[in-house]
């Protein structure tokens, strides 16, 4: 991943933090207007610097041109349906133990509210 400015982390912690309460991917003109800039030029610089590091993507809808998170949303919710797969147990001869971890998802049937 590209290494980010300040003002670049600022603008994707503020994507991250506030996902939830746009209705629809924002627009440049929205994020210029809630993060108080002035310049559409320059915040979409830093936004192009957040697509090609892989963070955001540009969303085309009806009538609708926004940014979206590319990787909070889709690993978040990937990640809330896994456990861990260490691997098998085998029956017979010995094995070397090699630990190969890989996620494994879970059915919502198996699942309780109890993290532990």
């Amino acid at each position: 991943m590209a290494r980010l400015t300040r003002r670049q982390q600022e603008i994707y912690q503020f994507l991250q933090n506030s996902a939830e309460h746009f209705e629809h991917p924002p627009t440049i003109d929205e994020l210029c207007k809630v993060l108080g800039l002035s310049s559409r030029g320059s915040l979409h610089k830093h936004i192009s610097a957040l697509v090609e590091a892989g963070l955001v993507e540009p969303f085309e809808g009806k009538r609708r041109v926004g940014i979206r998170l590319v990787q909070a949303q889709t690993e978040q919710n990937e990640n809330e349906n896994q456990l861990p797969y260490i691997g098998k147990i085998a029956a017979g001869q010995p094995i070397e133990a090699i630990e190969d971890v890989q996620p494994m998802l879970v059915p919502d049937q198996l699942r309780t509210a109890n993290p532990c």
